[in-house]
């Protein structure tokens, strides 16, 4: 289980909080600057990658879900609405 939050400690930036394999709490820092997109640092046994894209923070979500063995959301959360994009037909 994993919940999308926005950070305390960086102004702009997400934070992904999830429980791991030991049953620790874990929080993962996205970036997130408007000209740029999203940017996440992932660190493994085999060395750091960093991972960038100018989307949707729900696609990106998606794009990195698999290297933070992210399953399952927990929803609705608190800022559900700013994970779901807009209805086009109110636009």
């Amino acid at each position: 289980t994993f919940l999308v939050r926005v950070s305390g400690s960086v102004a702009g930036s997400f934070t992904i909080s999830k429980i791991n394999a030991s049953a620790q709490i874990i929080h993962q820092r996205i970036d997130f600057k408007p000209q740029t997109g999203f940017k996440i640092t992932l660190k493994s046994t085999s060395g750091t990658q960093t991972v960038s894209e100018n989307t949707t923070l729900p696609n990106f979500i998606a794009r990195i879900a698999s290297a933070l063995a992210l399953s399952t959301p927990l929803s609705p959360g608190l800022y559900e609405a700013i994970l779901t994009p807009p209805d086009p037909g109110l636009l």
